[in-house]
């Protein structure tokens, strides 16, 4: 994506302090940290930092944003420390290594360091060019960005704690002054994440199970209703006697599939597709009191490199695209799960792995390896999952983080519970398919997502009609019930009443 590649180098350039992106680009990436968010007198990293591959993923969710997102630009005193190091010691040592031509502790722990800035710097290089050149309506929107500016913490009266960003100023360019931040001001995502509606188990909801057809219902209160009523509405009826609010969860796929579409269509891939990354936005008029917003694009990168369809073919072979078995509309090449279709497909090589390790597709695991569209496709399907049937849980939650990998590789995915319909199981499986080409494209996703979410709202109708038959029927039977008595002869005439 061309705008976003040359915001990219000129944020790599300028936090390198060089003129030239491509220097910028080829050299790496500079220090920048985030700095602290006011979040009612506490700190915390705007939209959380990104675990590595193998770290532990069952994290707590971020709080939404509710304030500017800052960015921290390297200090100049690192490339004073970087040289020192280099210089050696009086013995002729260098910093780097003893005298055996090993490498000392403390100049691996210096390098470690500076390799953890360099890539805290680029992601949040990345995430700045990215959100300034994009704009989705289930994508958190960027509405101002301030460049060179201070945080300053401000006393309130009764001893609270506020936040202010002024502008940067000559006394600001000495050493040991606050750090300069590029501030992004975002839209209010009020109602926290769609992972702790998860662990609170507020979504999704349980609705009354709807009444089992009686033997004495007429034809014709039958005909608005069938057996096939419920074949989208949910599994078997839990013990409580309700059944999964299946329109609000799929109305949230929906919309985590139409913002990937729109990243996609892009060539931006996001590479941490999970619920602690979908933010929520209140709506008073959507049934789930809320929309999603799609955040966090620090470890997105561009898709790159092209793989023209005859390449393709070969790849995929004759197995072709599992689209049509379970209703995804497409076949061979029609979309393919890599972003692309009839005319090829966008891919890069990644050189880091990146990602949460309960949500990343086995190809995406690995370092210097091909990623394309579909990993941010097998993601949603374990989104899927953690919303049908995690309860709150991670994923894999009896496995060890450092097991989970493996596993993935080996075949394990997440198991539903007996409650969630067949058609949405069958989409998040295709969905986590080991094959990337077997995966469907965000285009076929939203698709298949609309035709179910169409289908479940013409079976709630025909329930809702069923149930008003049913109530009818009932008033009118109970309203002809008393005149049985009188019919009979049992009570007394009308004209008994009269004198």
């Amino acid at each position: 994506m061309p705008e976003v590649d040359q915001l990219l180098l000129a944020a790599l350039a300028h936090d390198n302090g060089s003129n030239n992106p491509q220097e910028a680009a080829g050299g790496g990436a500079g220090a920048q940290h985030k700095a602290p968010a006011a979040n009612g007198g506490s700190t915390a990293p705007a939209n959380g930092s990104k675990p590595p591959a193998g770290s532990n993923p069952n994290q707590q969710p971020q709080p939404p944003q509710s304030h500017p997102k800052q960015q921290q630009q390297p200090q100049p005193k690192a490339p004073q420390q970087q040289q020192g190091s280099q210089q050696g010691d009086a013995n002729g040592n260098n910093g780097n290594s003893n005298n055996n031509g090993r490498t000392s502790p403390a100049a691996a722990l210096s390098t470690s360091k500076l390799k953890q800035a360099r890539r805290d710097m680029l992601r949040n290089a990345m995430e700045l060019a990215v959100m300034r050149s994009i704009s989705h309506v289930n994508i958190a929107t960027v509405y101002a960005v301030y460049d060179n500016v201070i945080l300053e913490r401000l006393k309130r009266e009764g001893g609270g704690t506020a936040y202010a960003l002024r502008r940067q100023g000559p006394q600001d360019m000495q050493l040991g002054s606050k750090p300069v931040f590029v501030a992004l001001c975002m839209e209010l995502c009020d109602s926290g994440s769609l992972a702790s509606k998860l662990e609170e188990r507020s979504f999704p909801r349980l609705l009354p199970a709807p009444p089992p057809p009686s033997a004495s219902i007429s034809p014709s209160v039958m005909q608005f209703g069938g057996a096939g009523a419920a074949g989208l509405q949910g599994g078997p009826v839990s013990r409580s006697g309700r059944v999964l609010d299946m329109v609000g969860i799929y109305l949230t796929v929906l919309e985590v599939a139409c913002a990937l579409r729109y990243l996609h269509a892009r060539r931006l891939l996001h590479r941490d597709i999970k619920s602690a990354n979908i933010l929520l936005k209140a709506s008073p008029t959507d049934p789930r009191g809320w929309t999603c917003k799609l955040a966090d694009f620090g470890s997105a990168i561009v898709l790159d490199q092209f793989q023209p369809p005859e390449d393709m073919e070969e790849e995929e072979g004759a197995g072709g695209h599992a689209g049509p078995e379970a209703g995804v509309a497409g076949g061979p090449g029609a979309g393919g799960g890599g972003g692309g279709g009839p005319g090829g497909r966008w891919f890069a090589v990644q050189e880091q792995s990146w990602g949460t390790i309960t949500h990343m597709s086995p190809e995406s695991m690995d370092n210097n390896s091909r990623v394309d569209a579909s990993s941010d496709i097998f993601a949603l399907g374990i989104v899927m999952w953690e919303i049908a049937s995690g309860r709150g849980y991670r994923p894999y939650k009896e496995l060890a983080p450092e097991q989970i990998g493996a596993a993935v590789r080996g075949g394990l995915r997440p198991a539903f519970t007996s409650d969630v319909p067949q058609a949405y199981r069958s989409l998040a499986q295709q969905c986590w398919a080991a094959e990337p080409h077997r995966r469907p494209s965000a285009v076929e996703l939203v698709a298949a997502v609309k035709a179910q979410l169409s289908l479940l709202q013409a079976e709630s109708r025909q329930q809702q009609h069923l149930q008003q038959a049913m109530q009818q029927q009932q008033q009118r039977g109970a309203a002809a019930a008393p005149a049985g008595p009188a019919a009979g002869g049992g009570g007394r005439s009308p004209g008994g009443f009269r004198g």
